[in-house]
């Protein structure tokens, strides 16, 4: 008998949150990995159940993978659990659950909070197809390759994003997707819940003014939902009036990437799709 994994979402903040069947699960079970022990004996206490708590993160997951190996061979049923919403969402613990599938381990999820379905169906924005990004890379450079990457998805985006970097990410996100429209869902299920609706800028200017805190889920529009704010004719001939005027194809695109709702990667294209009929024309003359 190789047992049973069961992936256990905990609450993001409201202890309300947790479901009678989460607390029989994690009674019954043998052990519990969870990513940081000492948040969850916390939850464990609230609740009445003491079991053998194992910590799992990302500095020990490989040496974890080799006790899986034990608890399997046993016919053990355990629990993994994160400190806060639904495992394997930007937490540790997908190799644990690909190990336990080739160890024979019958894989048993147990729903729950998760911040980013709450922060989607908050928002107000389109929530029939969406793409969670997660954590965007710390490094500029490889976030901004990331952002132009899907600057062209017209489904919603959803990211998490520490309120600390909010200063450098969104204009960062304004230069590239356009202002769109968006919301930033903070303090989810708790008792000062908030969700902060309007334009990238928007958000920017109420960040700043309010020195908010912590973490947070950023939703943001896709790009099918606003490109028709500016017409292609109208946004080709507002660069071409720009290049005119002495601006390099780049500053002009995060110009108009602010005010015609196009990310500028793409109007960059057309500006270089612009550049390059012009430079055929001539040489055709």
């Amino acid at each position: 008998m190789a047992g049973k994994l069961y992936i256990v979402a905990t609450p993001i903040g409201n202890l309300e949150d947790i479901s009678a069947r989460v607390i029989r699960i994690l009674n019954e079970v043998d052990a519990i990995f969870a990513e940081d022990t000492r948040v969850s004996i916390k939850l464990l206490s609230h609740i009445g159940v003491s079991k053998t708590l194992i910590s799992c993160h990302d500095f020990n997951e490989e040496a974890r993978l080799a006790e899986l190996q034990k608890w399997a061979h046993e016919g053990s049923s355990i629990a993994l659990i994160s400190d806060a919403g639904t495992p394997l969402i930007s937490d540790p613990g997908y190799k644990f659950a690909r190990r336990a599938i080739e160890l024979g381990m019958q894989i048993i999820a147990i729903p729950g909070a998760s911040a980013p379905l709450m922060a989607l169906v908050g928002s107000g924005l389109p929530s029939e197809r969406f793409s969670f990004e997660g954590f965007l890379p710390e490094k500029t450079g490889t976030r901004k390759a990331r952002l132009e990457k899907i600057s062209d998805d017209d489904r919603t985006l959803l990211f998490f994003l520490p309120i600390k970097d909010m200063s450098k990410i969104l204009p960062e996100m304004i230069a590239v997707f356009g202002d769109r429209q968006a919301c930033l869902a903070r303090e989810l299920s708790k008792k000062f819940e908030e969700y902060i609706r309007g334009s990238l800028s928007d958000i920017l200017s109420i960040s700043k003014e309010r020195e908010l805190k912590g973490e947070a889920v950023l939703v943001v529009e896709g790009c099918s939902s606003i490109k028709g704010k500016m017409s292609e004719e109208e946004l080709r001939s507002k660069l071409a009036e720009l290049q005119s005027s002495g601006a390099r194809l780049k500053e002009a695109a995060a110009v108009l990437a602010k005010d015609s709702g196009w990310p500028s990667s793409e109007i960059y294209r057309l500006g270089l799709e612009a550049k390059h009929l012009k430079e055929s024309e001539t040489t055709d003359e």
